[in-house]
């Protein structure tokens, strides 16, 4: 049984979704991708129109996922025979005509995945007929040569997204920190005509991440006249805005369910859904430049954590306080960790509840901070 996908920070979901649109004749395509928190194989499927996630149901499929995830080639062709799964696998809900040979091809593309630094898999299966990809005058069956020219091309085209996937990230982040130094200009001077300049950046950055979100879904955003009014008032915590705007995407989609390529509307009451409860908040963020001096250490040691507990994933082990301590910039022992937690403990919690989305890892699988926050 298929459940909508919640989207997560995963290279190959990305490609999993850009794949509708990047690869031609495009029928379906499968993502199987390891969970750092979960510490699971999970899976995903695509369709022209939806993205769902799917629960593989049994133990042997994981088993022969993780043997195809130790393989570096980027990139082949591969045999209906050749697949970890097949028609008869019901919890996949795999249709039958998806094995069709003599109209579809399956192509399996690898992308590492940092949390355990073996590759996630993505099986595209799309028609097989040449045309698709400009070739005339020529059988529905390609040949190895015309394989050869798809698979470069699909690469080149999965490399590009990548590449502009991760700058994008990178601008987003740095114009986060910007709108740090924004909001806190704008707490100790709400009065001065500066302001004014300092809201149109705000309401760019309010635009600019939905334009991202909607992207993601490959849709094309309207905003009524209303929101702009809105966006152009916002005084609310910066740093819960991101957020904000999923959920109002989210609701969006749910409400509207449009298809691949049309108009996702965004009007007054979808952003006052997620925006109004914040709208009339002081100015009072949780970014870090802002913060009192505790709340900075709290915050410091909270992303040197994170950092490490990442570290530990990668090579497979448990995050344990030992393992967290040992990689961590200057290792530590584990009950220096505990220590410095309890110390803490007031301003660890209060950054933990503002900002949920933050240091998910430590927060739902390290023990000692667990055990704080549920105090």
């Amino acid at each position: 049984m298929t459940t909508t996908l919640q989207k997560n920070h995963f290279e190959v979901i990305d490609l999993l979704a850009q794949s509708i649109s990047l690869v031609p004749g495009f029928q379906h395509a499968y993502a199987f991708y390891y969970h750092p928190i979960d510490k699971e194989i999970q899976a995903a499927y695509a369709t022209n129109d939806s993205i769902s996630t799917i629960d593989t149901g049994f133990d042997k499929l994981s088993i022969n996922i993780a043997k195809l995830r130790k393989s570096k080639q980027k990139i082949e062709w591969v045999d209906k025979n050749e697949i970890p799964f097949d028609k008869r696998t019901k919890n996949l809900e795999i249709q039958k005509e998806v094995f069709d040979e003599l109209k579809h091809h399956i192509l399996l593309y690898r992308v590492k995945n940092t949390f355990d630094n073996s590759y996630d898999l993505l099986y595209v299966f799309f028609k097989a007929d040449s045309s698709n990809f400009g070739i005339k005058n020529s059988n529905n069956k390609l040949s190895t040569d015309q394989k050869s020219i798809i698979s470069t091309l699909i690469t080149n085209s999965f490399n590009i997204f990548l590449k502009q996937r991760k700058e994008n990230n990178k601008a987003q982040e740095l114009l986060r920190q910007d709108l740090a130094r924004v909001n806190q200009y704008l707490k100790k001077y709400k009065s001065s005509s500066e302001v004014k300049k300092y809201k149109k950046i705000i309401k760019s950055y309010i635009y600019s991440t939905f334009d991202i979100e909607i992207n993601k879904l490959n849709l094309i955003g309207n905003y009524s006249e209303e929101i702009d009014e809105l966006m152009n008032s916002y005084t609310g915590n910066i740093n819960a805005i991101q957020n904000n705007v999923k959920q109002c995407v989210a609701m969006a989609y749910r409400s509207q369910n449009p298809v691949i390529g049309s108009i996702i509307n965004i009007d007054e009451i979808i952003y006052q859904s997620f925006f109004s409860n914040i709208e009339n908040e002081s100015v009072t963020s949780t970014n870090y430049s802002a913060i009192d001096s505790r709340k900075q250490k709290a915050v410091q040691f909270l992303n040197n954590l994170e950092n490490a507990a990442r570290v530990v994933l990668s090579k497979g082990d448990n995050i344990t306080g030992v393992k967290v301590g040992q990689a961590m910039e200057a290792p530590i022992t584990a009950p220096a960790i505990s220590d410095y937690i309890k110390k803490y403990q007031k301003p660890i919690k209060l950054l933990c509840q503002e900002n949920p989305e933050q240091w998910l890892i430590i927060q739902k699988s390290f023990n000692p901070l667990k055990n704080i926050l549920s105090a």
